[in-house]
């Protein structure tokens, strides 16, 4: 998946107009409407990604000691795979040849590289960039039941 979402925004930076990078699920819907968020993102000086230390199985438990020492456990970072950055931040992405080999190389099942690939290498490098906010709500479908995630609960970041 990271694998794809890379492939996206190194075809999106060809076009020099696109300053904004925004990667949705179908479920992902905006909490506000479109002129609202379309405003917000092009007056933010931050890029949205969900970034958070979740010390848990599916966050620190996901962890490979295989990824020292580019990536230490007090790094490690869990988020959504949706997000949202900037040029700068899409083309730093891109350019990394440091964090991703170890990422697709022991960030393995159950490890998702999508889901921490991104929140890690923001956070270590451009945490200053990057606002945890978000501004979409997920909406899940489970048999006769929907529900609405938060981040916390591995919800749709924007």
């Amino acid at each position: 998946m990271c694998d794809a979402e890379k492939r996206l925004l190194s075809n999106a930076l060809l076009d020099y107009r696109n300053t904004r990078f925004i990667l949705l699920s179908e479920s992902c819907i905006p909490v506000f409407n479109f002129t609202t968020v379309y405003n917000h993102l092009i007056k933010s000086k931050h890029s949205f990604v969900g970034s958070f230390d979740d010390r848990g199985p599916f966050g620190r438990g996901r962890y490979n000691k295989n990824m020292e020492p580019e990536v230490t456990i007090a790094q490690w970072r869990k988020g959504s795979q949706w997000f949202e950055v900037n040029r700068n931040l899409a083309v730093s992405i891109i350019a990394d040849n440091i964090y991703y080999p170890k990422f697709k190389n022991f960030c393995t099942p159950a490890c998702y590289v999508d889901e921490h690939y991104f929140p890690t290498i923001l956070s270590i490098h451009f945490l200053y960039l990057v606002s945890i906010h978000i501004f979409t709500m997920c909406i899940l479908t489970i048999p006769q039941i929907v529900l609405a995630t938060s981040p916390s609960s591995n919800g749709c970041t924007l």
